[in-house]
């Protein structure tokens, strides 16, 4: 049972935020700074695990983006916009307490069909080999949630840091494997600080991958499978100007 009827919202931005400011209550400021490069959007798990409220919701966005209830999995809107998106917009449908965005880059048909063959085809192959053989010898996964990640057909666009989730989650969650990305960085940034720009995301790329396991895994377990609809929404990203509809 929800102890809050107001569901706190936390948008993080490393620069000024693009959404409606009626859409959150307050921003995580993450600046560029010495470990920000390396590891990116999850360098604010730690505050939002500390911000995670127990027995309650808690809606997390980014400087651009937010999950908001919909039929298709992404859209594009203007600031003008987005100050017409409700706040009830980007809630859970009534009797749930997650609204994610379920990407769709392994259905049926599709080019991969689960995350290690993506990841291979987009990514250095040796960062998510090294970073589960990590999370393994640090005890964050056991080989049997290894391998149902590699085999997983889904992937929870932005993991943690994008949606609403039970803040008890949230916060069992990021304390789990906030310690394995701090890790991984310490020990393999010299090699992807010279990747080029968007490959050196890294850390933040198998953040969504290694919390989209836990992720599918708790929704699996509270909810009938197939998992209901009204669990997943629509990746709202804000954009300066209509001349970039359709892009994400």
């Amino acid at each position: 049972m929800r102890l809050l009827a107001v569901i706190a919202t936390y948008c993080i931005a490393h620069r000024d935020a693009k959404l409606s400011a009626h859409l959150y209550d307050a921003l995580i400021h993450t600046p560029p700074r010495a470990d920000y490069q390396a590891l990116v959007s999850v360098v604010a798990h730690p505050v939002l695990a500390l911000l995670a409220p127990a027995g309650a919701l808690m809606n997390i966005c980014g400087w651009r983006k937010i999950i908001t209830r919909g039929e298709t999995s992404h859209r594009t809107v203007t600031p003008l916009q987005s100050m017409q998106i409700r706040r009830t917009d980007s809630e859970p449908h009534p009797g749930f307490d997650f609204l994610l965005c379920l990407h769709d880059f392994f259905q049926v048909g599709r080019r991969h069909k689960n995350v290690r063959e993506q990841w291979n085809s987009s990514h250095h192959q040796e960062d998510l080999r090294e970073c589960l053989n990590l999370a393994l010898k640090m005890g964050v996964m056991t080989p049997g949630e290894r391998s149902a990640l590699e085999a997983e057909p889904a992937l929870i666009e932005g993991g943690c840091s994008m949606g609403v989730y039970p803040g008890d989650f949230v916060r069992a969650t990021l304390e789990k494997v906030w310690p394995l990305y701090q890790e991984f960085a310490r020990l393999h940034r010299g090699r992807f600080m010279r990747y080029d720009p968007v490959q050196r995301r890294c850390v933040a790329f198998l953040a969504e991958r290694i919390e989209t396991h836990f992720i599918l895994k708790e929704l699996r377990r509270r909810y009938s499978i197939p998992l209901p609809r009204e669990l997943f929404g629509c990746l709202t990203a804000c954009w300066e100007g209509p001349w970039e509809a359709g892009r994400i």
